[in-house]
C-alpha cells in the first residue's frame, strides 16, 4: 500500500513537470497561489533544522513520503502514517546541540502551481548551511506536494524531498 501511494505521487509530480502541463497550467491557471504554500514548506524546514516534531507535525498530513534526493540517487521513498512515527523519528536522533544538520538551510526561487483547487507543487532552491554543503552537492532543488483540507483553508505537505 504504501509503495502505491508513493508510485502515485511520484506520477502526479512527472505529469505536473512535463512540459504540455507546465505550459496549460501557465496558459489558463483558474486557481490562484498564494503565499500559504510556501509559507508551510518555510516551516517544515525551520522545524527540521530546530528538530521541532510538533512543528514539523503541523506542516505535514498523513500519509506523507519523504524522498532523500540527490544528483547522484535517489532513496526509495519513507512513507510516514502517523504523528508517532515523527516522535520515533526524533527520539532516536537527537544530537546535543538539539539542530539537525540543515538548521540555517535557506530557501529560494519558490514556484507555485495550483494542479486543483486543494492540490499545490511547490518546486525551490535549498541552499544547505556551508558545514554540509561541502559533503553534499550545495544548492538543492527540491519539490513538495500540498494537498488542503477540506474543512477550511489548510495546507499540508503530503509529498517532499530533502538531501540525502
Amino acid at each position: 500500500m504504501k509503495q502505491k501511494i508513493s508510485l502515485a505521487l511520484v506520477a502526479l509530480i512527472a505529469l505536473a513537470l512535463s512540459p504540455q502541463a507546465l505550459a496549460k497550467g501557465r496558459a489558463a491557471n483558474k486557481y490562484q497561489a498564494s503565499t500559504t504554500q510556501i509559507r508551510i514548506v518555510e516551516n517544515f524546514w525551520t522545524a527540521l533544522g530546530s528538530l521541532d516534531a510538533e512543528a514539523i507535525k503541523q506542516t505535514l498530513d498523513w500519509p506523507v513520503s519523504i524522498v532523500e534526493a540527490s544528483d547522484r540517487e535517489t532513496k526509495n521513498p519513507q512513507v510516514l502514517t502517523s504523528p508517532a512515527e515523527i516522535d520515533k523519528e526524533f527520539a532516536a536522533h537527537r544530537p546535543a546541540s538539539g539542530r539537525s544538520e540543515f538548521f540555517g538551510t535557506q530557501l529560494s526561487d519558490f514556484k507555485v502551481q495550483l494542479l486543483n483547487k486543494s492540490l499545490a507543487l511547490v518546486t525551490y532552491t535549498a541552499k544547505l548551511p556551508k558545514d554540509i554543503s561541502a559533503a553534499r552537492e550545495g544548492d538543492f532543488n527540491a519539490v513538495a506536494i500540498l494537498r488542503k483540507s477540506s474543512t477550511g483553508d489548510v495546507w499540508k505537505i503530503i509529498f517532499i524531498t530533502v538531501p540525502k
